[in-house]
């Protein structure tokens, strides 16, 4: 095949749109995934790194299956912390009661979201409210008087707040400027819940900006020096624990993601345009052709050259007969000349005088044994002279 400049310019542009893809600088992802394994602005790699230093000598252990099966290890310390950072925290109702058990034999949980499940809330006598005014961005501060003051975080952040339903076992730890409450500490048997509403606040991004640096171990320094369980089975299920999931896999890497798009719709694509059974050819069949008349004029010409006068124009007698039956719908053998001179000449738009001579010299003709060559032209004349006429 002849490359043409069409062909060398389609190539060009190809390979220098992929170069400029592939060397162009990749966009910052601004995702929330709050993963402890990415380095985005919104994801926690930097303070799950920073966890042993925050409680010093102690194990960090990363769950990565629900907590009905974490919190129930029969090697679970009397003492220690579940900690929780999540864009928006709803474990199952199984989970929920494990993680009461966990906090009610002792145990404290550290979870900060967007928003709770209400069985939680309920049964911590809590609820969600959204935060009033217009601002871009809150000032959160500690009620501890002792620890940093106050910390500003953007409004997107967080729209909402907590309400206290029953102040007897909730203890403010940090508000909004509006002396909302943003994060509380709940007793709960021996143990107690913490939670906390303003999830970025633990980000990369705050936890490496010098004015909020400071805030996430503030808030994790009410939590004992224990050993701590960091859930990532709320944000990344279970694979990496053994239990890989492929499309978990495809669905966090966007390139990746971005070709199953495009194959699942192609695909669908070539079964709505492409995928019909192709049906051959239906190839078109011409009538059945009356031979007859064709045979008829055959046999006259023969009985012509052969000099045989009176066959030939029996044959072409017949072959007026099939012409006027297939063409006019008369049948000449059952009619009365009288009538049948009646009906060619409506149909055909002839004198019937015409007509009466033409169906005479063909009487004569069915009855004679010997013909004049001059008699055979000229009725083979007024035969053709009708056929013109009516064609």
């Amino acid at each position: 095949m002849r490359l043409n400049k069409f062909h060398v310019l389609l190539a060009l542009t190809i390979l220098g749109y992929t170069l400029f893809e592939y060397y162009r600088p990749r966009p910052v992802n601004w995702t929330p995934t709050y993963a402890n394994k990415d380095k985005i602005p919104y994801g926690t790699r930097a303070l799950f790194g920073l966890l042993p230093e925050v409680f010093p000598g102690q194990p960090v252990r990363t769950l990565r299956v629900p907590l009905s099966e974490a919190l129930h290890d029969p090697e679970l310390p009397g003492e220690s912390s579940y900690i929780s950072i999540s864009r928006y925290y709803d474990p199952g109702e199984g989970e929920l009661e494990a993680l009461f058990d966990y906090v009610e034999n002792g145990g404290y949980a550290f979870i900060s979201a967007l928003s709770f499940p209400d069985s939680l809330l309920h049964r911590l006598s809590l609820d969600m409210e959204d935060i009033p005014g217009s601002k871009t961005a809150h000032r959160i501060r500690f009620e501890n008087q002792q620890l940093s003051t106050p910390y500003a975080f953007p409004k997107s952040g967080s729209t909402t707040c907590f309400k206290v339903l029953d102040i007897r076992h909730a203890t403010l730890l940090g508000t909004n400027e509006y002396r909302r409450p943003v994060h509380l500490k709940v007793k709960f048997g021996r143990g107690s819940f913490f939670l906390h509403c303003i999830p970025v606040a633990f980000t990369n991004y705050y936890l490496l900006s010098p004015g909020t640096a400071s805030y996430a171990f503030e808030a994790l320094s009410y939590l004992p020096v224990a050993p701590v369980y960091w859930d990532e089975y709320q944000k990344q299920g279970r694979i990496g624990s053994g239990n890989s999931s492929v499309l978990r896999y495809i669905a966090a890497t966007p390139a990746l993601k971005a070709a199953w798009y495009v194959a699942v719709f192609g695909l669908l694509a070539y079964v709505l345009f492409a995928g019909k059974r192709k049906q051959r050819v239906i190839p078109v069949i011409a009538p059945p052709k009356n031979a007859s008349l064709e045979f008829i004029k055959t046999v006259g010409n023969l009985y012509f050259l052969k000099g045989d006068h009176a066959h030939a124009a029996q044959k072409r007698t017949q072959y007026f007969n099939m012409y006027i039956r297939d063409k006019m719908g008369i049948n000449a053998d059952v009619l009365p000349q009288a009538e049948l001179a009646a009906q060619l000449a409506s149909k055909s738009g002839l004198p019937r005088g015409q007509i009466e001579t033409l169906l005479s010299e063909m009487d004569d003709v069915q009855h004679s044994d010997h013909l004049s060559r001059a008699a055979l032209i000229s009725l083979n004349g007024k035969i053709e002279a009708f056929y013109r006429h009516t064609r």
